[in-house]
């Protein structure tokens, strides 16, 4: 699932970058002061290697955002994935060193998660380096390591609950009147635009508001809920109820639900759909083969 996990957020990667191209961000966020940007890349006692080879103008943040697209592609076609991966890293790396209020938390999560990809077998089915391997776009059916899936998942968790923990305004309990949500969907710097009905909905940013903060506290539940499903077979009577409920695929439903739903009525940029890419390492890849069985069997009943 690593693989999945690869196209997907390279695919959401690559929007972003030609989204700041789109916007003619590429030279404010990236280039120097004196080649019209608003980073001091050089002004740092160690001067990042991109911004010490190209020293002409804009130079340095053309050069790396094309690196950065380049390889972006690279990764998501799964050609020399890990050397593609690792390069990533270090040339994203590099932009964020000029100006590093450019670099945003989700750019952080995606280059740990980028830099786990470089270090494990994704590259191994789906891909480019697959096909020249051993002919075949699925590669050659083999196992391969499941730990880094693992640690996508416990990325997942700590993002999630450490989020939750955070939340300790009052606007996020009772005593703020679950008003969090309703806040955020009035606030300039994140709403779609105006909605003049948000008041009678009120109640509903209230129960949106206790669902997120209770959902995002319950985080580590989904590695318990994992665990037990690995080993079902045990006895315990919370295993049993955990499993026969479906708790990993409740939460992450709700998961889903949530970051389209914040991404509909709120300005959060790539946010939703980066955390989203990683919702795969959820699964495990039987799993997922006997979903895409499932699929195909219906679709030939339909037809037939």
């Amino acid at each position: 699932m690593v693989a999945l996990v690869r196209i997907l957020l390279s695919a959401v990667v690559l929007y972003d970058w030609i989204r700041i191209y789109w916007l003619k961000l590429v030279v404010p966020l990236f280039a120097p002061l004196a080649g019209g940007g608003m980073g001091t890349p050089m002004s740092h006692k160690t001067v990042p290697w991109l911004y010490a080879t190209f020293t002409t103008g804009a130079d340095a943040a053309w050069m790396g955002f094309g690196l950065v697209v380049a390889l972006t592609v690279m990764l998501g076609l799964g050609l020399f994935t890990r050397l593609s991966a690792l390069a990533l890293v270090l040339v994203w790396t590099q932009l964020a060193l000029g100006l590093p209020a450019s670099d945003r938390g989700i750019d952080m999560l995606i280059r740990n998660v980028v830099l786990l990809l470089a270090f494990s077998s994704a590259g191994r089915v789906w891909s480019i380096d697959a096909w020249i391997r051993t002919g075949s776009w699925r590669g050659d059916g083999q196992r391969i390591p499941a730990w880094p899936r693992y640690l996508v998942v416990i990325q997942l968790v700590i993002l999630y609950f450490t989020a939750g923990i955070q939340k300790v305004s009052s606007s996020w309990t009772p005593f703020g009147g679950w008003s969090a949500l309703y806040i955020a969907m009035r606030d300039p710097a994140f709403a779609m635009g105006t909605l003049p009905s948000l008041d009678g909905l009120y109640p509903a940013t209230q129960f949106f508001t206790a669902s997120t903060w209770c959902w995002e506290w319950s985080a580590p539940l989904l590695l318990l809920a994992l665990y037990y499903r690995d080993t079902r077979n045990r006895a315990g009577r919370l295993r049993a109820l955990m499993n026969r409920l479906s708790f990993r695929t409740i939460y992450l439903i709700i998961g889903a639900s949530f970051h389209i739903g914040t991404s509909l009525t709120l300005q959060l940029g790539i946010f939703p759909w980066a955390i989203l890419s990683l919702y795969p390492a959820c699964f495990h890849p039987d799993e997922f083969h006997q979903m895409v069985e499932k699929v195909k069997t219906r679709l030939r009943n339909t037809m037939t």
